[in-house]
């Protein structure tokens, strides 16, 4: 996947739509946009998260951290 796609499916869930949004933005990340998230890894990625997991994880760079993928555009 690309950085770019991720970028959009995060903005995506967390209902985002400023366009100003990058990489080490950030995200401003609330209990329903957690829940979100764990729905996008499990359905994206196929990775289990809790909510924990997430806790300080909040730019694209460091929510890319937990998809277990080492290669990225």
């Amino acid at each position: 996947m690309k950085k770019v796609d991720f970028l959009n499916l995060v903005k995506e869930t967390l209902e985002i739509s400023d366009d100003t949004v990058g990489y080490e933005t950030n995200l401003g990340i609330d209990s329903m946009g957690i829940l979100g998230l764990i729905a996008l890894y499990d359905e994206h990625f196929n990775v289990k998260v809790k909510a924990l997991d997430l806790k300080g994880r909040n730019t694209i760079n460091k929510l890319i951290e937990l998809t277990g993928q080492s290669e990225w555009v």
